[in-house]
């Protein structure tokens, strides 16, 4: 069974007993800003997005209107790789830290806020689907003392969303 079959309680046949129902947290990954040369790395080998949704400069000046960002790495562009929550309870700034490593590249941690309620599910977790943001864009700026339109290009730091599948307390398979 697929996980969008045990997500939504799908089965094959009309027997409820194999419908398996999941939970979900959502979180952000923080500390990116710290290691956005390993997040870099996460997103040049495990991504798979074209830049600027495929559109040319030209493109986004004449689509969009002024103030809009277009990112260079879509927004929801799914990372393919593993990630691990790791505990690391001699951490020096914090006992209840829990590290986040995607294919064996440390990119950050859980939010403080989120630690505890990470770690009751970390023997319960089914699967953990992550998602790009930020990075660099291009914005449609109006300069009036020139009177046209101009795409600006900036940077932001990229970061990584989880949604984090679990099973409900009593009922791992």
């Amino acid at each position: 069974m697929g996980i969008l079959s045990r997500l939504f309680g799908l089965s094959g046949g009309n027997d409820d007993s194999d419908k398996i129902k999941l939970e979900l947290l959502s979180t952000y990954v923080a500390g990116t800003s710290y290691r956005q040369k390993e997040v870099k790395k996460v997103y040049k080998e495990i991504c798979e997005y074209e830049k600027y949704d495929g559109l040319s400069t030209a493109d986004i000046k004449s689509m969009y209107i002024e103030g809009e960002r277009v990112y260079e790495i879509p927004a929801e562009t799914p990372i393919l790789g593993n990630c691990e929550l790791i505990p690391e309870p001699d951490n020096e700034y914090d006992k209840n830290a829990i590290k986040v490593v995607v294919d064996g590249m440390h990119v950050g941690y859980i939010p403080k806020d989120k630690c505890s309620e990470v770690k009751k599910i970390l023997d319960n977790i089914q699967s953990i689907d992550m998602e790009a943001h930020g990075g660099k864009y291009k914005e449609v700026y109006y300069d009036y003392d020139d009177f046209k339109e101009k795409v600006l290009t900036d940077k932001k730091d990229l970061g990584i969303n989880l949604s984090i599948f679990y099973y409900p307390e009593g009922e791992n398979n």
